[in-house]
């Protein structure tokens, strides 16, 4: 089966501030690619997210916004199936992309 799975990490409760994304495509059940980048969420990071993933504003410095990412995660999201661990990640791009009026 050919999927591409998507996880994404936020820098605070507001699940639009998303601070990394990370994209794996499979074919054949076989890993095909990865592809992962920090965002600046342009947003403050909350204590308890950065216990849970480690990523800071120092992390981020230099990072694209969301924004500019989106056409890379278009072309290796687009016309395949496409899964999360959680609708987390769903959720999290949705609110990412209506925050931007993506």
């Amino acid at each position: 089966m050919d999927f591409v799975a998507i996880d994404v990490e936020t820098a605070n409760p507001n699940l639009a501030s998303i601070c990394q994304v990370g994209i794996a495509g499979f074919r054949d059940g076989v890993l095909a690619f990865e592809w992962k980048s920090y965002v600046d969420p342009q947003d403050y990071f909350h204590p308890m997210n950065v216990a849970v993933h480690g990523i800071d504003a120092a992390v981020v410095a230099g990072a694209p916004p969301f924004p500019a990412l989106t056409e890379v995660m278009f072309d290796k999201l687009c016309g395949t199936v496409v899964a999360c661990h959680t609708p987390f990640d769903r959720i999290a791009v949705h609110q990412a992309c209506a925050a931007h009026a993506l």
